[in-house]
């Protein structure tokens, strides 16, 4: 069977806060077979049924999806096929699509309970913003806000560093709005929630016209170590985000080394391409901007995540809605190779019609070629006849007043395990682990617990053949203050499957007071 990482059967969907009452949201389905959608959304009554055919496919949603300032609302969007998908979001604020921004939808099979927020910065008061969307009922989500300035919840005022908690039930979403950055924000619960983020009106660091920011937010667990990212075909320089999930995090760029720590970013600008190398997993964010005289120094930008070297993929297919051809912006297909793989890569099965390539030296992954070819509406597909070449696709746009981009897929290693944290009180909290691998039949966790200098591990091991298993620790487990989780699959022998990945590291400390906590009635 092909592997496409960008096809899925379900997706849970949120539409985020807009620039005006023209902003409108249009979803972009694309199959290589007859397929039937069903769509569901019970706050503006919506279920239906759409029966297309293989290519690509438009659906428009209702303005009133729109999620709004600090509001607990069943505004998700659920989304169901018989025959596997891909979705692209597109959010515009006017009905030319002249200024608009996307994402790529990640199925619900990749979602998770751990999530970095990022957003922007910006010279003139704008809102930044993120949305929690719910697949399950009594979903329990802690907020550790990572910002500056006061956010007014429930008449409750949280500063940075404060926990934020609320109860969601299956389709809710919540969305915070603040004017300042909330990159470093961090987002745990007890069950898999969808995380989408940006700006609703955002410049970058100029002032001038702004733009939508937005993307879905890839899990904690999902994202790689090593990067490659390019300047955006015909423009001059380009800015890009690092951001850390996870303490003592190393990345280095150039030969320099930067250390960051868990809910902190490193922010750069650059003319040329780069390759980043971090000791734990991060986030990349590059923000595109419009390609017009007066677009300098990151205007009209647009959010791109960047996939990990890790997480590339093979044989990708994606659509392009006429109506966004038809919209004066030229679009670029990027893909990111292995140089000596890159010259039989092909695109609707012709060979690639450059408009411009880079070539790039890792330390551990060997020489890459970054190819830029132009792209047409309609219903494309990615193919190496080498079923171990893989590659990192991204597809962005620029006009004289606009940018979009968002990536296309990445690859998920099915092997590793998923872990939940949560928190679940002052006094305790609580690791789901769930087994996905066939040959894992128990694990092993080790808690490490600092108090001063002083390093307390605690061990256990848990047998056999559950897929899920719930372990709680409480104080008296660990005599400490602070503490990291490092969990370990192992099979019936006792070896070592494979680490976590990444390794559940969230330094909690006893005695973090969550400061409100917001439940739906």
């Amino acid at each position: 069977m092909t592997e496409d990482p960008t096809l899925g059967n379900e997706f849970l969907l949120a539409v985020t806060g807009q620039m005006d009452i023209y902003s409108r949201t249009f979803i972009h389905v694309s199959c290589a077979t007859d397929t039937t959608i069903n769509v569901f959304a019970p706050y503006v009554n919506m279920t239906e049924t759409h029966h297309i055919s293989s290519g690509t496919h438009l659906i428009s949603l209702d303005s009133r999806l729109m999620n709004e300032k600090n509001t607990l609302a069943k505004k998700g969007v659920h989304f169901t096929a018989n025959r596997p998908i891909s979705i692209y979001v597109i959010e515009s604020y006017e009905v030319t699509m002249k200024a608009m921004e996307g994402y790529f939808a990640l199925p619900i099979s990749v979602l998770s309970t751990e999530y970095v927020v990022v957003t922007d910065t910006s010279v003139n008061k704008t809102m930044f913003q993120f949305v929690i969307a719910a697949l399950e009922n009594k979903t329990i989500v802690n907020v550790t806000f990572k910002t500056t300035g006061k956010i007014n919840i429930t008449d409750i005022k949280h500063s940075s560093g404060d926990v934020f908690s609320l109860e969601m039930s299956t389709l809710d979403t919540f969305q915070v709005q603040h004017e300042n950055d909330l990159t470093g924000t961090l987002i745990q619960s007890n069950k898999p929630i969808a995380v989408f983020s940006g700006s609703r009106c955002g410049n970058g660091p100029v002032r001038g016209y702004c733009q939508h920011e937005v993307e879905q937010i890839i899990p904690d667990r999902s994202l790689g170590k090593d990067y490659i990212t390019v300047p955006l075909f015909r423009a001059a320089s380009y800015r890009y985000r690092i951001i850390a999930p996870f303490s003592n995090t190393i990345a280095t760029i150039e030969g320099k080394n930067y250390t960051m720590e868990r809910g902190t970013f490193l922010e750069k600008w650059d003319t040329k391409p780069i390759y980043i190398r971090a000791s734990k997993p991060v986030m990349l964010i590059e923000y595109g901007q419009c390609t017009g005289s007066d677009c300098e120094n990151g205007r009209d930008p647009s959010m791109i995540t960047i996939p990990a070297i890790s997480t590339f993929s093979v044989n990708v297919t994606f659509g392009l809605h006429r109506n966004l051809t038809d919209s004066n912006i030229q679009y670029y297909l990027q893909v990111t190779i292995k140089t000596d793989m890159a010259n039989k890569l092909m695109l609707d099965h012709k060979s690639l019609n450059l408009e411009g390539s880079y070539t790039v030296q890792t330390d551990m992954w060997g020489n890459y070629t970054i190819l830029v070819v132009n792209i047409t509406s309609g219903y494309h597909e990615l193919y190496h006849p080498d079923t171990s070449a893989r590659y990192g696709a991204i597809l962005y746009g620029t006009g004289t007043d606009t940018s979009i981009g968002f990536p296309l897929g990445y690859h998920k290693d099915p092997s590793k395990p998923s872990v939940t944290f949560v928190l679940t009180g002052i006094q305790s909290i609580k690791l789901i682990i769930a087994i996905v691998d066939g040959r894992a039949t128990g694990y092993e966790i080790t808690a490490a617990v600092t108090t001063g200098v002083n390093i307390y591990t605690q061990r256990g091991t848990f047998l056999t053949n559950e897929t899920t298993t719930i372990y709680n620790f409480a104080t008296t487990d660990l005599p400490g203050t602070c503490f990291s989780f490092r969990v370990l699959v192992t099979s019936r022998s006792g070896q070592g499957v494979g680490y976590s990945e990444p390794v559940i590291e969230p330094n909690v400390c006893y005695g973090e007071k969550v400061k409100s906590t917001l439940k739906k009635d």
